[in-house]
């Protein structure tokens, strides 16, 4: 790809979309990458580009911008299936990918990706994990083509941010339903088990197992929540996509291995959802229901499968120092 037949923003930069058919290119040279080696290769691969405009970087922490631009495009290939994700930050080519690009070229567009099965099931799963929590009507943030945040006000900016950071991290939350339905039974059970414990379930002295699936009596998990097992949350475990969903006559097998084991204390977690009679049967039988969306946000709260990428810090003057005097 020629700099001079790239779409740019004003400031000269490439936009990210013009790197799609460039990473489709790109990564097709080798047969695993790193993210940070896919980005840099993409960039260096473009004829004619200014030196200037290849190091500039962002004032704040001091990233590469062109770089971060072509980070754009990977997500959105991976989202839509035209790049396999073998493992965490890694990345290779598939037949999907390969394909596309021999039809569309160095014309490849945001649309063209966007009409893939599977970045359509992305976007179905941000959607009900949004209508999940309420949010339906949200709409998905659009990447801003234009380098105008320069134009708006401290506090602007800051909701800009905020919402950009929801909208990362609501991406996030849907990767880790789907990574999640990638693994089998038993890593759901391990999960949730280890996401009760990091959530405080387990107290200060207190710990969480997995039961041996051949003698569980309806019961995935454990959690003694003080040393001598007075206190005990009992746990059940689903690992469902989410068009399925969760109803009374599961509750009610897990209510009465709770009966069994004498317990009174039942968490029910799914990726999935629960029916309204599955919920009033949790209501009357004191069990606590957690779907996927709740899941994916308490996994981002307790850091449980996931990492902070970055932090950002917003100054602003104290008022109350400068009245003091």
């Amino acid at each position: 790809m020629n700099y001079s037949d790239m779409q740019k923003s004003d400031n000269g930069i490439p936009t990210w979309n013009s790197f799609l058919p460039v990473v489709l290119e790109v990564i097709q040279h080798k047969n695993i990458w790193t993210r940070k080696e896919l980005e840099k290769a993409a960039v260096d691969s473009i004829q004619g580009l200014p030196t200037e405009i290849r190091q500039r970087k962002y004032e704040t922490n001091n990233g590469n911008i062109i770089e971060h631009r072509a980070a754009f495009s990977v997500s959105l290939l991976k989202n839509a299936g035209l790049i396999d994700y073998p493992k965490r930050n890694t990345y290779a080519p598939n037949e999907q990918g390969m394909e596309l690009l021999d039809r569309h070229g160095s014309t490849l567009t945001q649309t063209d990706v966007k009409d893939q099965p599977a970045y359509k099931r992305h976007e179905q799963l941000l959607f009900e994990r949004k209508n999940a929590r309420g949010a339906a009507n949200s709409s998905t943030v659009e990447i801003n083509q234009k380098d105008s945040l320069e134009l708006l006000t401290p506090e602007a900016i800051t909701n800009e941010i905020e919402r950009l950071t929801e909208s990362i991290n609501d991406g996030v939350a849907i990767e880790l339903l789907e990574r999640i339905l990638e693994n089998d039974s038993d890593f759901f059970e391990h999960l949730v088990v280890k996401l009760l414990i990091a959530m405080g379930y387990s107290g200060e002295k207190g710990h969480g197992w997995v039961t041996q699936r051949s003698n569980d009596g309806g019961i995935d998990g454990i959690i003694n929540q003080d040393p001598l097992g007075t206190q005990t949350v009992y746990v059940q475990a689903k690992r469902m996509a989410l068009g399925n969903t969760i109803g009374r006559p599961e509750i009610q097998r897990f209510n009465g291995a709770l009966i069994d084991a004498h317990g009174n204390k039942g968490v029910f977690i799914t990726t999935s959802s629960f029916t309204s009679n599955a919920e009033e049967s949790a209501r009357t039988s004191g069990i606590v229901l957690i779907d996927g969306a709740t899941l994916a946000d308490l996994m981002l709260k307790h850091k449980v499968g996931i990492r902070v990428r970055d932090e950002f810090e917003i100054l602003d003057i104290d008022e109350d120092f400068f009245s003091d005097y």
